[in-house]
This record gives structure tokens, C-alpha cells and sequence, in this order.
């Protein structure tokens, strides 16, 4: 046995040599038993795994598990007879040692996978929270870069997701914050002083497009494995901080409102207790600066309004009205009372709960004593329009019932085939003068009722034409006395309307016709034109009287004003002017002269147009009425009841021209209802004003008894105003007639009455 044989014989370990056909051709003691186990021998082939060892000599080695043991052979670079030597050895602790770190690595290989999803799970999270919320939360380290950023940041910003990372912190700022916050910064990483750390504070942000703005941020520091690291939320408030100075814009507003405002302005709890009062509520109230503080408003109230106010106030806090505006009136410490036109409005908190009351008050004592003086004077004025028309309505009547007299029976006389011609000139210059005095009286009255407002028009679309030719009918015959021409260029006009009152036009113009003819001279002539736009009808009429200076103008219009006619023969009260300026401006118009001394004078009435008022004029038929003699026929029977013998004289002189006509008369009213009804009259005739009852009671009377309850009653009376005429039918009279009487129209209305009811 050679030296090798002899060492690998003494080995403890197992030797195995094995031939290059793949035998085992030789093994050591410590090999034969582990043979054995394998279940091998010298001279039987290799175990399959250790067999592969052969083609790798020298370093090739493999392991073998045998009986729970793991045995390393490694082939040797050596042989054995040229057989590759196999050494093995036992390496069972150590593999169990190998395997044992291997499932502790593993293990802990799957413990940091799974916390390393966790984490990842958590950052996730972490990152859908911060994306969540409405503010930008940005973190960075000791060096000041950015390291973490959520979503509303960057869109705050202004940069893309992710484009912020790596970033300094400074990149977001203005310039003039860069240097302060990188020093701050360093000292307090260094210091740990200095740090606004848990503070909330503004500064302002600089976008990616380089516009700036405000901002809010709130700073939290972390320390991880002793690095430092900052997190801070921002929030924009860009519109908070506009609307902070709106709102103190508002206040400052209010406030210089407050104190300069020379109304009061008062501020009170739910309860009434006034908490604040700007300057102008004390001076008003008569307090002192801060008097008026911790009053309640029902102190300072008025008592006659107290209750109304306590439950206006209620009903405002209650919700039940939004505000309140109305007069009312305040005592002061003095005891005096201002008054005030105040107004209340409610403000309340966000959820609708009262908060309180703004009271504002301005000061009226000085237009309501103004209110009081002009109703006090309105009043004293219509008082005094009262006695005027009450006065012109007895001086009317006073003066209609004698003229009624004088004229009436001149009328009758001029109807008197017997009268001498001399007789007729005499008579015709009583009427003359009886119808200028009833004239006078006229215009006076109409006059003093327009001055006093009290004159009713009539408004309709007049034809001008037609209205023209009907006065031009009644001057002309004064114009012929005189040899005046009168050239007429406007009575043709029938399609050609005005929106005027008909009866006082004609007046007008009766009126400026008349002076055209007596201030005109023998000869002379009047020209009447008219025309008009798409507003006004013009109607002139021009005259070749002496002329009026310029400087006189004015006075023409003044009542009882006749310039220099006094000195003249021409007859007048100087009212007519007057009275026509005041109606044609009652009918919206207006009235304008031109005059040229030595020349003439011209006058031209400008009157609303009415250019759609009838399609074609209205002819109108102008007839003379005749006063003839009936035929007999039918008798009636008239009651006339009437104090005056002379009226009741004219009018049976009058209706003696009726031969079928009967006249009862009655001085009494009780006299005249016994008389109704005995004979039941066809008509009855009642003055107003008689000695026992006014004619309105005898009309009741008669009106409530059955026996002349369905009688024709009319009046005739000196009342002659338009409220009496008025006052007369309504009261149910079926005529209305004044004194003086005219005997034509008395006539007729008898006809159509006496008409009426023979062939009712």
C-alpha cells in the first residue's frame, strides 16, 4: 500500500475513487459505510450523483444526501491508479445552518414586500387625500427644495403635476421674499430660532406666468432619521382679500356716510334699544353725543303714534313686512316734537334670526309747519272763495231780478204791434242798456270762477267754421252801424276741428270781435284768418282801429284795466281781455297781440288742433226763429209760483202769447203745492228763492205726494251760477232757467214741455 492509499485509509471522511468506465474501484472505511447506506460497492457503478464528478475534475463538486446526512464531495486534480478520487465530507450542520438563513431571508423578504406595498398603499392614499383637499400643501427639505407637492398646489401655481419636484421653494415667491426666506430658512435649521412654524401667516405667491398674489400658509416641521422637513398648507385668497376691502371700502363708505349724513341714522336690538346713532340722530333728537345709546324708541316716540309704532316694529321683526316708511313724530328732552319722515328696515344674521333694525329718520317739522300754514291758508282762501261766490251769487241774483223785469217786458213791448216807431227806439235802447249790464254781470262772474277754479268746460272736437259764422252772426249787425267791412277767410274751414269747449270759444271770440269793431274806426275792416300745424289751430283776427303802444301789452289783460278808453266814448268794464286770456288758457291755449299804432291791432287764439275728430264737417242750419201766435188749440194750465208781482206779471205777459195757455199763480210755496194739487197742472213753474221754503223742499214735496208726484216741474230762478244750475237737475227740475228771463227760449222749452205732455 502506497503512501496515498495509506492517508485516504486513515481519513475520517469518505474517499471513493472511480475509474473512468464509471466503477467505483475503490473506497476508504468511512466511504464502506456510507456504501452501505447508499446501497453500493467497490466495483459497482457510481451513484448517478457523484458519477458526473468524473468529467469535471478538479474543483467539481456535488451534493449527496444520505440518510439524513448531507455529504460534499468535491473531485480532486489528483488519481488513484488513474481513477478520479473523490473526497467527501460531512456537511449536514452547515447546510441545515444554510437553509435555516435562507427561510429567515426569505421571510424577511416577504415581510419588507409587504410592507413596502403598505407603504406604497399608504402613499397612494396619502396622495388621493392631499389631491382631495381644497389647499395646497407643498413639503420641502433643509435645503429648501421641493420634495412632495399635491395637485392643488401645482394648479395654484400654475405648473403641470410632478413639474415641481426638485424645485426651491423660492421659485415660488416674489424676488423680494427669495433672500429673506433662504436666510431664515438656514438659521433655523442651524438655530432651530426664528422658525414660523405653527403660525399662520400672508404673504403673497408668484405664478409660473409671473403674476402675483396673496396667500395664506401654515407651516408644520417633521424630522425623519434627523432630517428636517417642512410641510406647508396655502391657501389662495385672492378673493377673500378682495372682498376684506370691498368690505372695508363698505365700512369705510358707511362710516364717513354715517357721521357726515344730515339725516339721522339710528341702529336698534330686536327689542327697540338703540345701540348706535350717528351725529345727526342726536342733534335732531336734542341729545347730547351718546344720549340717544341705550334708549329704548318707544322713550322717544311720540305717545299719539306710540301704539303704532310698537306694532310696526312687531310686525317688522316678525317678518311679516320687509320695511316701513311713513311721517312720524319724536319728543325731545325739552319736551318739544320733531317731525320726521322715517323709514325701518330689518337686517338679519345668515339662518334668518333678527339681528337688528335700521332706523332712518329725516327732519319735516319745517315742511309739515309749512303744510299746516298753506293748508291754514288754502283754507282761509277757500273761505274766502266761499263768501266771494256766495257774495256774486246774491249780487247775481239781486241784480238778475230786477233786470228780469226790465228786460223781459221790453221784450214783450218790442212784440207790440201798437208801439210807435219812437216807442221801439226807446225800447230798443232799454234793451241795450239791460243786456250790457247783464253782460257785465255775466263776464264778472265767469271771471271770479275762473280765478277761482271753479268753471267747468266742456271739452269736444269743435268745427271752427261753423262756430265762426255763428258769432260773426251777432257782430255784424254792430259792424254795419259803423260801415265796417268784415273780410271772413275762417268760417269756411269745416273740416277743421279744435279740442275746445264750444260755448266758450264762441264767447272768446264774440269778445275779440266786439273790440275789433268799437275800438275800430268808421270804415274801418276786420279780417278774421286761421290756419294751423300738426298741434295748434291758429284763429286771427286783425283789425284798422288805432293801434296799441308795445308798452302796454301786458296791462291788456289785467281785469278792469281799459288802458286810455276811459277817456273815449267806447263803453266797457275792461273785462272782457281778461276774461278771454284766462279761458282760452283754461282750454290748454293761449292768446298773443300785435299792434301797430295808427295801423291796428291784431289778435290771434292759438287752440289745441283736433286733427282726427270727424271724417267730414258738420253742416250746420242757420235759422231765424220768429215768435208767431199759436192757433187755439188744446188748452194747459201752468202754476207759476213766485213772490216778485213783477215776474209773475212778465210771465203772464209772456204766456199770454200761448192762447191756449192758462197761467195759475201762487206768491207761496205751501199756497202753490195746495194749488198742484187741486188742479194738477200740465206745468209747473218754481222760483227757488220764496219767502215760506226754497223751491228744492216744494220740489220734494211734490215729488213725495201722490197726486203730483209724475207733474213737469222746472225752474226759474236769479240763482243763476253753474253749480245752481247743476244743483237744479240734479234735484230732479226737467228745465233749469235764469232770469233775466229770455222770452224766446222760455217760449220754446213751454212749447216743448206743454208738447210733450199733450201727446204723452
Amino acid at each position: 500500500m502506497n503512501d496515498a492509499r495509506r492517508l485516504h485509509e486513515a481519513n475520517p471522511d469518505p474517499v471513493i475513487a472511480i475509474g473512468v468506465d464509471g466503477t467505483v474501484v475503490y473506497a476508504n472505511p468511512a466511504a464502506h459505510a456510507l456504501m452501505q447506506a447508499w446501497g453500493s460497492s467497490v466495483g459497482a457503478a457510481a451513484p448517478e450523483d457523484i458519477a458526473s464528478l468524473v468529467a469535471e475534475p478538479g474543483g467539481a463538486r456535488a451534493d449527496v444526501v444520505v440518510a439524513d446526512r448531507v455529504i460534499e464531495f468535491v473531485a480532486s486534480a489528483t488519481s488513484l491508479d488513474g481513477a478520479t478520487v473523490l473526497h467527501g465530507r460531512d456537511v449536514t450542520k452547515w447546510h441545515d445552518a444554510s437553509e435555516a438563513l435562507r427561510s429567515q431571508n426569505d421571510d424577511l423578504k416577504a415581510r419588507m414586500d409587504e410592507s413596502t406595498a403598505e407603504l406604497e398603499a399608504s402613499n397612494h392614499q396619502l396622495h388621493a387625500v392631499l389631491n382631495a383637499v381644497d389647499e395646497g400643501v407643498v413639503t420641502i427639505n433643509a435645503a429648501g427644495e421641493i420634495v412632495m407637492v399635491n395637485r392643488h398646489l401645482s394648479e395654484i401655481w400654475g405648473y403641470a403635476e410632478g413639474e415641481l419636484l426638485g424645485m426651491s421653494l423660492t421659485m415660488l415667491m416674489p424676488e423680494e421674499y427669495r433672500d429673506r426666506h433662504t436666510g431664515g430658512l438656514q438659521r433655523y435649521t442651524q438655530t432651530r430660532q426664528g422658525s414660523l412654524v405653527g403660525s399662520r401667516v400672508e404673504l403673497a405667491g408668484r405664478r409660473k406666468d409671473g403674476s402675483e398674489f396673496p396667500l395664506e400658509l401654515l407651516i408644520a416641521e417633521t424630522d425623519i432619521g434627523g432630517e428636517l422637513f417642512f410641510t406647508g398648507s396655502i391657501r389662495d385668497i385672492t378673493e377673500r382679500t378682495r372682498a376684506e376691502r370691498q368690505l372695508r371700502q363698505s365700512e369705510e363708505r358707511f362710516r364717513t356716510v354715517f357721521g357726515s349724513s344730515v339725516g339721522g341714522i339710528l341702529l336698534a336690538r330686536p327689542d327697540g334699544v338703540i345701540f348706535t346713532a350717528n351725529p345727526a340722530a342726536h342733534r335732531l333728537f336734542g341729545h347730547a353725543e351718546g344720549g340717544l345709546i341705550g334708549r329704548r324708541f318707544r322713550e322717544i316716540v311720540h305717545e299719539d303714534e306710540l301704539e303704532d309704532d310698537l306694532r310696526l316694529f312687531e310686525r317688522l321683526v316678525e317678518g311679516e313686512i320687509p320695511h316701513f316708511l311713513g311721517e312720524r313724530r319724536y319728543v325731545t328732552p325739552d319736551g318739544g316734537t320733531v317731525s320726521t319722515y322715517t323709514g325701518a328696515a330689518l337686517v338679519a344674521d345668515a339662518d334668518g334670526t333678527p339681528d337688528y333694525i335700521v332706523v332712518t329718520v329725516s327732519d319735516i317739522t319745517e315742511r309739515v309747519e309749512t303744510e299746516i300754514q298753506l293748508r291754514s291758508a288754502r283754507d282761509e282762501a277757500e273761505r274766502a272763495n266761499a263768501a266771494k261766490s256766495t257774495f256774486l251769487s246774491s249780487m247775481s241774483h239781486e241784480l238778475r231780478t230786477p233786470l228780469n223785469s226790465i228786460l223781459g217786458f221790453a221784450q214783450l213791448l218790442e212784440l207790440d204791434p201798437q208801439v210807435s216807431a219812437q216807442q221801439k227806439e226807446q225800447i230798443r235802447q232799454i234793451r241795450k242798456g239791460g243786456d250790457l249790464l247783464l253782460d257785465l254781470i255775466n263776464e264778472v262772474l265767469d271771471l271770479a270762477r275762473v280765478e277761482s277754479g271753479r268753471m267747468t268746460l266742456s271739452f269736444e272736437n269743435v268745427a271752427i267754421g261753423p262756430a265762426v259764422a255763428e258769432t260773426l252772426e251777432i257782430v255784424r249787425p254792430l259792424a254795419a252801424e259803423r260801415s265796417i267791412t268784415i273780410r271772413d277767410h275762417a268760417s269756411r274751414h269745416y273740416a277743421l276741428f279744435a279740442y275746445m269747449d264750444r260755448t266758450r270759444f264762441k264767447q272768446i271770440l264774440l269778445n275779440l270781435l266786439s273790440n275789433a269793431v268799437k275800438y275800430n274806426r268808421d270804415g274801418g275792416s276786420i279780417e278774421i284768418t286761421c290756419d294751423h300745424t300738426d298741434a295748434v289751430v291758429s284763429l286771427r283776427v286783425a283789425d284798422t282801429g288805432r293801434g296799441i303802444p308795445a308798452d302796454q301789452f301786458a296791462e291788456l289783460f289785467e281785469p278792469f284795466n281799459r288802458l286810455q278808453a276811459d277817456s273815449t266814448n267806447v263803453r266797457g268794464a275792461g273785462i272782457g281781455l281778461a276774461l278771454a286770456k284766462r279761458l282760452v288758457e283754461a282750454m290748454h291755449g293761449s292768446i298773443a297781440v300785435e299792434s301797430v299804432v295808427g295801423e291796428g291791432s291784431c289778435f290771434t287764439l292759438h287752440i289745441p288742433y283736433a286733427d282726427h275728430a270727424l271724417e267730414e264737417a258738420e253742416e250746420l242750419a242757420h235759422e231765424i226763429e220768429e215768435l208767431p201766435v199759436e192757433a187755439a188749440r188744446t188748452r194747459h194750465v201752468v202754476l207759476y209760483v213766485e213772490d216778485n208781482p213783477a215776474n209773475l206779471r212778465l210771465i203772464q205777459n209772456i204766456i199770454d202769447l200761448r192762447r191756449n195757455v192758462e197761467l195759475l199763480s201762487a206768491p207761496h210755496a205751501a199756497v202753490g203745492i195746495e194749488l198742484a194739487r187741486a188742479h194738477k197742472p200740465d206745468l209747473v213753474i218754481l222760483d227757488i228763492d220764496l219767502p215760506d221754503m226754497d223751491g228744492f223742499e216744494a220740489l220734494a214735496r211734490l215729488r213725495n205726494m201722490e197726486e203730483t208726484r209724475d207733474l213737469a216741474i222746472i225752474a226759474l230762478s236769479a240763482n243763476a251760477m253753474p253749480r245752481d244750475v247743476e244743483k237744479g237737475i240734479e234735484a230732479g227740475f226737467m228745465r233749469y232757467l235764469t232770469k233775466p228771463v229770455n222770452v224766446q227760449e222760455f217760449l220754446q222749452t213751454l212749447d216743448e214741455l206743454l208738447g210733450d205732455i199733450e201727446h204723452g
